[in-house]
């Protein structure tokens, strides 16, 4: 990291009002550090895309560098420094069969942090050959979603896989609920409906 030109790293200022004061640098530093954990969601490449225009709410996004870039934004600019939280599908079920070793039950999950992201973005066909797995998945990420929004503090971000389409066909009534509790997908620079309707001559619309 490169010394910071106004206070060649001693991290504080001489103001001639208030005497001493902290740097700039250290907020930066700070919130640096603070999105540290989302440097996994995102490529080498990031640098060379322009971030998509993400909003700050409740809502899934597939993972790819665009979309990531510009929530990364969101978090910077709008999450700090409340404290945020990622989980896995697997943490959600070791929650719920009272096998993780910090959180008892979703609820206290959730009341312990401000904002979540719950990152599906790995999409294992290995991991699915488990059966009921999808069913005990979905149930896990509704109740964390569904909770979340009940408190009406904070926010939950949904990270999805690039391949959406296979993970829709798996998880189709984990979407169908997230979409009837108002959760809109952010895909191809735009937001959409986490799924498709289809009218009554077989064709699919968006609404």
């Amino acid at each position: 990291m490169s010394e910071c030109e106004k206070c060649h790293g001693r991290k504080f200022l001489r103001d001639e009002k208030e005497g001493i004061v902290p740097c700039p640098c250290i907020l930066k530093d700070q919130v640096s550090q603070y999105i540290s954990p989302l440097r996994k969601f995102i490529t080498p490449n990031a640098s060379n895309v322009k971030a998509s225009k993400i909003i700050n709410k409740s809502q899934a996004i597939i993972k790819n560098d665009p979309n990531m870039k510009g929530f990364r934004r969101v978090v910077a600019y709008e999450w700090y420094p409340n404290e945020f939280r990622i989980v896995t599908l697997e943490d959600l079920n070791n929650i719920g069969f009272d096998k993780h070793p910090e959180f008892k039950s979703i609820s206290n999950l959730v009341y312990q942090c401000t904002n979540f992201i719950l990152d599906c973005g790995f999409f294992s066909n290995i991991r699915l050959k488990k059966p009921g797995i999808t069913e005990i998945d979905s149930l896990y990420a509704i109740e964390l979603v569904k909770t979340i929004l009940d408190k009406e503090v904070g926010r939950i971000i949904i990270i999805l896989p690039t391949m959406f389409d296979a993970f829709k066909k798996a998880y189709g009534e984990l979407l169908e609920c997230l979409s009837e509790l108002g959760i809109e997908l952010f895909r191809d620079g735009k937001y959409q409906p986490l799924l498709q309707k289809e009218v009554d001559d077989g064709r699919s619309i968006i609404g």
